[in-house]
């Protein structure tokens, strides 16, 4: 039986998207290379969530009113957060850029911070899928970080962190290299 850590390293979302030949050889790996080398999402079925999507969701996010955007990007970080692997649709990419446009142009910080967290889940869900839509959402979430307020930022941070995690060291030299050439 595996030590205890390495059983609860999964955690409860994991464990009912895993199945059970999976989490095993999850825990056999957790064990032998330890929880930094490997990302338990790796080993979860991917979702398709497109048909779970609004179909009100981009106007939602083009909405005059910050309360409606705020709804809107509410159900859909509920969405994200809860699928811990995300398969890879076309239709993701248009969300990704909607995304992008709401964490550089939103007044309502509120608002900024909600896109942001549905960015860093998104790209954590989709994974390396996720690299060939990093120069759409990189350099407006750059522009953002002149923000003054240190909230807004971090969670700014946190996504382009996620962002940077699907597509290695040299992509990321690569976007932040394209940001500073302009």
């Amino acid at each position: 039986m595996p030590p205890k850590k390495a059983r609860t390293t999964l955690g409860p979302v994991m464990n009912r998207q895993v199945c059970n030949n999976s989490k095993k050889i999850a825990q056999i790996l957790i064990i032998l290379l330890g929880e930094a080398d490997l990302d338990p999402r790796a080993f979860a079925e991917p979702v398709d969530i497109v048909s779970k999507l609004s179909s009100t969701l981009q106007n939602d996010l083009k909405s005059s009113k910050w309360k409606e955007r705020k709804e809107a990007l509410d159900d859909l970080s509920a969405l994200l957060s809860s699928t811990p692997r995300i398969k890879d649709a076309p239709e993701l990419a248009e969300l990704a850029k909607s995304l992008a446009t709401r964490i550089a142009s939103d007044a309502n910080i509120n608002c900024v911070m909600v896109a942001s967290k549905c960015m860093e889940d998104l790209a954590k869900g989709m994974m390396s899928s996720f690299s060939r839509l990093r120069e759409s959402v990189v350099s407006p979430m750059l522009e953002r970080l002149k923000e003054r307020k240190t909230n807004v930022t971090d969670s700014i941070g946190a996504a382009l962190d996620a962002v940077f995690s699907t597509v290695g060291p040299s992509g990321a030299c690569a976007c932040v290299e394209f940001m500073f050439s302009r």
